[in-house]
Formats: C-alpha cells, sequence, structure tokens
C-alpha cells in the first residue's frame, strides 16, 4: 500500500506538470518559459514535501522532494517546448 500511494503521488507530480507545460508553451520567449517552469516545478515540490511530511512514507521526503522538482521541471519544458512547436507550425501552414 505504501508504494501504491508513492505511484499514484508522482503519477500526479507528471500530470500537473504536463498540463503546466502545456499552458506554458503559448509563452512568447523560451525565457519565459524557463523562469516559469521553475517557478511551478518549485511549487509542485513544496507540495510534495508538506503532503509527504504527513503521510507513512516521511522518511522518503527530501528524496521525492528533490525528484519531483527534477522530473516537473523536465516534464513540463519538455511540453511546453513541444506545444510551442505545434503551435509554430499550425501558424505557418
Amino acid at each position: 500500500m505504501r508504494y501504491e500511494l508513492f505511484f499514484w503521488g508522482m503519477l500526479t507530480v507528471v500530470a500537473c506538470a504536463a498540463i503546466a507545460g502545456i499552458l506554458l508553451g503559448w509563452l512568447r520567449s523560451v525565457r519565459a518559459i524557463l523562469g516559469s517552469a521553475v517557478a511551478i516545478s518549485a511549487v509542485i515540490a513544496t507540495a510534495v514535501s508538506v503532503l509527504h511530511a504527513q503521510s507513512e512514507m516521511a522518511e522518503g521526503r527530501g528524496l521525492s522532494t528533490v525528484a519531483s522538482f527534477m522530473f516537473s521541471v523536465v516534464i513540463s519544458v519538455a511540453f511546453a517546448l513541444l506545444t510551442r512547436r505545434i503551435l509554430v507550425r499550425t501558424r505557418v501552414a
């Protein structure tokens, strides 16, 4: 049961990062995308840290916080750049 909750928690982190990345893809510059992705990832990592401290797996709080931050940065930037590329190609066509 412990690892099932961990799995669903990380799935939620990935889903939030993907949604954030799609929304960030509409920003005008790559600099704004990167800055916003780091800010959103910090919020996600803070939420993971707070929620993880209240769970039965509190001993892995630090690792989960760092992992969720790194995952959310990478995933949100990847989705943002993909969204940006799709928007550019559909505007040209």
